[in-house]
């Protein structure tokens, strides 16, 4: 199958939102946002992220035959000196029937180059359901390293869910 990676861009917005919604309600354990919070952003709010974010955010879709299929993004807090050397990864998502076949993988190395030809950007942080042994995997195949594990850090489903920091 083939499939291609693009830096999501204002052309991009309704795809971005329908593989985010897609991903936070299949996935509710994997994300701290709702699918009833996503759905309150305005298309503006979107097209803040995606285009007026000062370069601080940056979000990558794939697609295969021009269906949106999977999502990562990464953002940098440029509002605090301290810790702008330092991006979070964020809202990784492929649909369940297409993993496995290397979309992850790629939206990851292309994720990664991007994040490395930043100048200031020194390390990737990012937090991982626990219970995602495959993400987990992913990562670890991509260079992360665990740091620590946040105990009760997701509350969705009236559970409590851990989060593994890599």
């Amino acid at each position: 199958m083939d499939f291609s990676i693009k830096l999501a861009g204002e052309a991009d917005i309704h795809d971005v939102r329908k593989i985010r919604s897609r991903a936070l309600a299949e996935e509710p354990i994997s994300f701290a946002k709702s699918l009833d919070e996503y759905q309150n952003y305005s298309t503006n709010s979107i097209r803040d992220i995606l285009i007026n974010s000062q370069n601080s955010s940056f979000t990558f879709l794939a697609y295969s035959k021009s269906i949106p299929v999977g999502i990562v993004g990464y953002h940098i807090n440029i509002q605090r000196s301290k810790i702008r050397h330092c991006a979070e990864l964020n809202s990784f998502f492929v649909i369940e029937s297409l993993r496995c076949r290397g979309i992850g993988s790629l939206l990851l190395k292309t994720l990664l180059q991007h994040a490395r030809n930043m100048p200031k950007i020194k390390s990737i942080v990012l937090g991982v359901n626990t219970n995602n042994i495959p993400a987990i995997s992913l990562y670890k195949r991509h260079g992360f390293k665990s740091w620590g594990i946040e105990p009760d850090a997701l509350y969705a489903i009236e559970t409590y869910y851990s989060l593994e920091h890599m």
